[in-house]
């Protein structure tokens, strides 16, 4: 069993902070994919998937954002260095505890990072599990609208835009990003990733982030398997149980 902070560099020369944790001598690593703006623990979910998990496989959380250790606020990478994070995580346990099976396990904003470095070639992965997987057509106008219903928001595509979260923490977004995620839609990311590999959605059917109707457009694309539970968004009602048992029948 290990417990170690993992610390490596993109090609880009992007800086990506995170902890691998479990069992080195399983057959599966299973890398988790965070929502918009916030840390690792996708807060404190992917927490609570690790300490199922991690007795039975190597698991693997890392930051897509950038943490400031005075302040706490996030800053956000455009999606093209999040993908970029993901393929250099993925490779770099490889390279150290062998060719195993890859897990990727996403939430929300997550969900089409991993469906990009499917799309763009990330390779041998096993099992792709999407919590909440937005179905938004244009990330740029959605991100842009949440930005005008949130109290105390500062939208500025040309300077740093704050975002206050409902924890009382600040996401801070860049020009670069609002730039890329012009370009960035999700359900066309979807539709080429879920042919790649065996797809696994699961909603929840009191999600107020994600409004309902917009499920039958997931259903629309055809995922290996789709699950509807009682949960918000966060699927914490239930401390993940429902969650957990979907995964017990293939990794637990």
């Amino acid at each position: 069993m290990i417990d170690e902070t993992l610390r490596i560099s993109t090609p880009s020369g992007q800086q990506v902070l995170g902890r691998i944790t479990g069992n080195e001598d399983g057959d599966q690593i299973i890398v988790f994919s965070h929502g918009f703006g916030v840390k690792s623990d996708s807060r404190g979910m992917f927490n609570l998937l690790v300490d199922v998990i991690k007795e039975k496989h190597l698991t693997v959380r890392f930051h897509y954002v950038v943490v400031d250790d005075l302040t706490q606020e996030t800053i956000a990478s455009s999606y093209t260095e999040q993908a970029e994070k993901l393929q250099t995580v993925v490779e770099r346990v490889r390279q150290r505890f062998g060719n195993k099976e890859i897990v990727l396990i996403a939430h929300s904003q997550g969900c089409f990072i991993s469906s990009m470095a499917l799309v763009q070639g990330l390779a041998n992965v096993a099992w792709h599990v999407l919590l909440a997987p937005p179905p938004t057509e244009n990330v740029s106008e959605r991100t842009k609208a949440k930005f005008k219903s949130r109290k105390g928001a500062i939208l500025n595509e040309a300077g740093r835009s704050i975002y206050p979260r409902t924890d009382g923490s600040k996401t801070i977004i860049l020009p670069s990003y609002w730039k890329d995620a012009e370009n960035i839609h999700p359900l066309e990311l979807y539709r080429d990733a879920f042919p790649l590999v065996h797809t696994t959605v699961i909603w929840g059917t009191q999600d107020t982030t994600i409004q309902q109707e917009n499920f039958a457009r997931i259903q629309e694309l055809h995922p290996s398997e789709l699950y509807q539970l009682p949960n918000g968004h966060e699927f914490m009602e239930d401390k993940l149980k429902g969650v957990i048992d979907i995964l017990s029948k293939k990794i637990l």
